[in-house]
């Protein structure tokens, strides 16, 4: 789920375009705020299971209209997808939400809010990257909690991992000796689960969960496994998804982020297969840059190779897989047309590919009526998003193609960050950003405290 680049630009374009949030149609917002939620359709059951589970469900909803129904708007100009129910928002000050970073939880309640001088992991904890008044660096919960400092001179270098790791280069002296060594803490233990070593001499990023200590010996770090995991070989390919992958001599090297490789046999024509363009949740797809009649799916849990290049002319994306399974296919015929579908991992679509014009695109584009970008080149939490061009609304649908919802006039869907959340950009003025479900509500950020 992202692109530097992309925020950079939309928050240039933001600071130039914000001047002011007027609150002159707050009440008119306000109507539309706290409208009631419609009501779970019904549907005819015999069953007196069915009939509990949907009183249930009615329930859930009931209760998360209450939790969202109870705040002010907030203008956003950067955003993250749920990870383990915690997700990141950027936002402009309007008076009522503090400007800066913050940490909300599935019913969009900010947990903490933070400032921009500040890292974080893919989940539940922050780093700062300055010292505080009293010259510690603190490393936050989610709750805005301090869970572990240091003095600024304390360590020669401290990273913070994703699944709540630190990864600290300590210099060990005396009169005559100095020595670094490098250990993982464990900030919920808190306590070393790898003690410092000088076996250790580097502290890199390599892809996701994935950091190298020692490049010589490929020793890295797991922080999913919470484990050291070592390679006979060297890897010139980040990780992603848990898999890193090289081609040499019509085999494909599959290395998992557990230690282990395999040669799988793969006639891969005149591709090259990179692991950040083409591997998504455990599959790498093949597709030789468009090249006609190339289109393969690869199980690199168990080398299982589905060819679909007998299906498609030309494939004109980089299908990825959600974690639900399914990723959006974009192809062409020999006459140019265009057409979308969505398969599941054993490359059974989901519906008969449909036919869309430049009218409506998948790929990220600047449009100047909105002062905004869209980039939606895959399904966005499992769900696609049809961008309209120009005046045309945006779509969302589901992966067997049903329409879920259209943006009003001057909208555009920027993604779904969730099972029912998405993200809207509108206003060619501001390019202002908001939540809304997927009944076109719109979904309150900050509760009030008065």
């Amino acid at each position: 789920m992202k692109n530097k680049f992309l925020n950079f630009l939309i928050i240039g374009i933001l600071v130039i375009g914000i001047t002011g949030c007027g609150n002159s149609n707050q009440k008119e917002l306000n109507d539309i705020f706290h409208k009631d939620k419609e009501e779970i359709d019904e549907t005819q059951s015999n069953s007196k299971d069915k009939e509990e589970q949907k009183e249930e469900v009615k329930e859930e909803v009931k209760e998360e209209s209450k939790k969202r129904n109870n705040g002010v708007d907030v203008d956003l100009y950067g955003y993250d997808y749920f990870v383990d129910k915690t997700a990141r928002l950027l936002a402009f000050n309007n008076g009522k939400l503090p400007e800066g970073k913050h940490f909300i939880d599935e019913n969009l309640n900010i947990l903490f809010t933070y400032n921009f001088n500040m890292e974080y992991d893919e989940g539940e904890y922050s780093k700062a990257l300055t010292k505080d008044k009293d010259g510690n660096i603190n490393v936050y919960y989610k709750d805005g909690s301090v869970v572990f400092s240091y003095k600024e001179n304390e360590y020669k270098k401290v990273v913070l991992t994703s699944h709540g790791y630190l990864i600290i280069n300590k210099i060990e002296e005396t009169y005559n000796n100095s020595v670094e060594k490098i250990g993982v803490y464990s900030i919920k233990d808190k306590k070393y689960i790898i003690e410092p070593s000088i076996e250790y001499n580097v502290i890199d990023n390599y892809g996701d969960d994935m950091y190298i200590l020692n490049y010589e010996k490929n020793i890295f770090f797991n922080s999913r496994l919470a484990k050291i995991v070592k390679y006979d070989t060297s890897l010139y390919d980040k990780f992603v998804d848990g898999y890193s992958i090289e081609e040499e001599n019509y085999n494909i090297r599959i290395c998992k982020d557990d230690g282990n490789c395999k040669k799988v046999k793969y006639n891969y024509d005149s591709s090259y297969l990179r692991t950040k363009d083409y591997v998504s949740n455990g599959y790498a797809v093949d597709t030789d840059n468009g090249r006609e009649h190339v289109f393969r799916i690869i199980n690199l849990s168990s080398g299982e190779v589905v060819d679909l290049s007998n299906k498609f002319y030309r494939i004109t994306n980089k299908p990825l897989f959600s974690k639900k399974g399914y990723a959006l296919v974009l192809s062409s015929n020999q006459n140019g047309s265009r057409y979308y579908t969505v398969i599941n991992t054993k490359g059974e679509m989901q519906f008969e590919p449909v036919k869309y014009s430049s009218a409506y695109s998948f790929e990220g584009n600047y449009d100047e009526t909105l002062n905004t970008i869209n980039m939606v080149t895959n399904l966005s939490n499992g769900y696609i998003i049809l961008d309209g061009n120009g005046n045309l609304p945006s779509e969302i649908r589901d992966v067997n193609n049903k329409l879920i919802l259209k943006s009003n006039e001057g909208e555009r869907f920027a993604a779904v960050i969730n099972d029912n959340i998405i993200v809207v950009s509108h206003n060619k003025a501001i390019a202002e950003y908001h939540f809304s479900d997927f009944k076109g509500n719109r979904l309150l950020v900050y509760p009030k405290n008065s």
